[in-house]
């Protein structure tokens, strides 16, 4: 009966809101920022007022993968893309940036409209490299949770093994982040981040971001974002590959 009354009652204490939300991932091949990102971030002729409630931002190959560099995160390599996409969204004043880490090449950046901040809550951030010896950072992911409003939202940057005979090792790497990359946080304790990563958002203002208490897994979430470069292959010509999406043949 008290559940009936209370979806009988439901608009009497509830409020509807319509969120957008622009996930993209790009493979930057270890290069700087060349070009306005604006062009990729707003659709042609938008401005920031028309443009999406969050920002979801995977990049890979922030830093060139070979050498050390391969299994060692160089921060200032992923800052200048931070700082690019602050840039091109007008953060601070019209975007927040509440989560951005980086695993030697993997980066992950997300936005919210300034208006929304307050009412994101229960922050954190993880990542699992898959990569050198089944933990190193060159390929793997980073992953970030949080709730807006009253659902729960995780989001994915990822970068699988490359080479086509590799497809049984993409998806082991698929499902080696998502047994990893596990989200825990005790009531008030603060974010223990792994020391391959860099770039998390600081946190110390969000007090109340310690809020969930037990672990969770990347699907445990009313929305997943997943967007990375997976690296597999298709071999047919484009306008095939997108006409049978279109149809929904995917055998």
């Amino acid at each position: 009966w008290i559940r009936k009354e209370m979806l009988r009652r439901e608009k009497d204490f509830t409020k509807m809101t319509t969120l957008s939300i622009w996930a993209g991932t790009w493979n930057v091949n270890g290069k700087k920022p060349s070009v306005d990102i604006r062009e990729w971030l707003l659709p042609a002729g938008s401005s920031l007022k028309r443009a999406a409630d969050v920002f979801l931002i995977g990049l890979q190959e922030v830093q060139p993968l070979s050498g050390m560099s391969a299994v060692t995160t160089d921060p200032a390599r992923g800052t200048v893309w931070k700082e690019g996409i602050e840039r091109a969204l007008d953060s601070p004043n019209t975007y927040v940036t509440i989560a951005a880490r980086q695993l030697v090449g993997i980066l992950l950046v997300v936005l919210v409209k300034r208006t929304h901040e307050p009412f994101v809550r229960d922050l954190m951030i993880t990542d699992a490299g898959t990569g050198f010896l089944g933990s190193g950072g060159n390929k793997g992911g980073v992953a970030c949770r949080f709730a807006l409003y009253d659902k729960t939202i995780a989001c994915v940057s990822c970068h699988f093994a490359a080479h086509e005979h590799n497809t049984e090792r993409r998806n082991q790497d698929f499902h080696d982040v998502v047994r990893k990359a596990i989200f825990r946080r005790e009531p008030g304790a603060k974010s223990d981040p792994s020391p391959f990563s860099y770039l998390e958002y600081d946190r110390t203002s969000r007090e109340a971001a310690g809020n969930v208490a037990h672990p969770m897994s990347i699907l445990d979430h009313d929305a997943v974002f997943w967007t990375g470069d997976l690296n597999y292959r298709i071999q047919l010509p484009v306008d095939h590959a997108l006409e049978f999406i279109q149809r929904r043949k995917w055998e």
